[in-house]
């Protein structure tokens, strides 16, 4: 996505944390509309102006692609951690 279309979404109200899972919409899954929803709580450092909107987004992005939904699956967990590590380091 060009930085001109991402601010123009900024302009019509659509918020970081919107924009990045909205990147990773279709290969997760979901519809643009249901990103949105997802990621809407977390704009403006989720109104509190602390961790980045576009960070939490990140997040989102990770849990949804690799984190553990069973109990007891430690070794799905060590993959998220791994990922998050990584995106934190080129961050």
């Amino acid at each position: 996505m060009q930085k001109e279309q991402i601010k123009q979404l900024f302009m019509e109200g659509i918020d970081c944390s919107q924009v990045v899972l909205e990147q990773y919409a279709k290969e997760l899954g979901i519809s643009r509309e249901m990103a949105y929803k997802i990621a809407a709580a977390f704009g403006g450092g989720m109104g509190q102006g602390e961790t980045r909107g576009a960070v939490v987004g990140a997040m989102l992005v990770l849990g949804m692609k690799y984190g553990h939904e069973r109990r007891q699956d430690l070794e799905q967990k060590e993959v998220l951690n791994e990922k998050r590590e990584q995106f934190f380091h080129l961050f």
